[in-house]
């Protein structure tokens, strides 16, 4: 009970300070009773798979545990772009708020929260990292420090349209860990908005695991079945 209140009262403040105009449902905007896990109306909770996904983030030669509470597929697609490329940083607040849940229920512990870095470029482009917010979120309803502990030090090529290989190619060395008395010894929780091939996040995985991190699960807002 205690964790649903903090995510109830954090989501809430969160969605107050990022979307003053809220009243009911955070996606569709109608006026009725919502979810307090979510933030979401029945109508729109209905049209999402929600559950622990559990699967391995497998980059061949790094493998770490990855989870997220949706498949990359319909509403949930839609919410995770209009979060990414349509300036809705308040749907972090629902996203995250299912992520806390499914980290939760996995009875995987950690000691600190970081997430995928965007390149600078990146970020003056969008303007937000939105793995960012979903962290600080994320780490609020838990009850721990999110940190801002990587860098991607080389900009990448967009990777929608990449195979496997090639996807690993792309991240390969892009990424350092800029923090390393942080992380030295700590279990450490590592977010993105989606995983898809894995290929993001095994790489900061790699570079945390070789700052001494003592574990590294991966968290994501959705994931591509596989």
């Amino acid at each position: 009970m205690a964790l649903v209140k903090r995510i109830e009262t954090a989501g809430r403040a969160m969605l107050d300070l990022l979307y003053p105009s809220f009243t009911g449902c955070v996606y569709c905007h109608a006026e009725c009773e919502t979810d307090i896990n979510s933030g979401l109306c029945k109508n729109c909770l209905e049209k999402l798979e929600i559950k622990v996904y559990k699967f391995a983030v497998d980059s061949g030669s790094l493998k770490i545990q990855g989870y997220a509470p949706l498949v990359l597929d319909g509403m949930a697609r839609d919410m995770v772009h209009a979060l990414k490329y349509e300036n809705k940083r308040y749907l972090a607040v629902p996203i995250a708020r299912l992520m806390a849940w499914a980290f939760t229920e996995s009875q995987e512990t950690a000691d600190i929260v970081t997430f995928v870095p965007l390149h600078v470029r990146r970020k003056r482009e969008r303007g937000y990292n939105q793995s960012r917010l979903l962290a600080e979120n994320v780490a609020s309803i838990l009850g721990l420090e999110c940190y801002d502990l990587l860098s991607r030090i080389r900009y990448t090529k967009s990777q929608i349209e990449m195979d496997l290989e090639q996807r690993k190619e792309n991240m390969k060395d892009a990424f350092e860990c800029k923090d390393g008395a942080t992380v030295k010894c700590k279990k450490i929780l590592l977010l993105d908005d989606v995983c898809t091939s894995g290929s993001t996040s095994a790489e900061c995985a790699r570079m945390l695991l070789q700052a001494k991190a003592a574990t590294v699960v991966g968290l994501y807002g959705t994931f591509a079945g596989k």
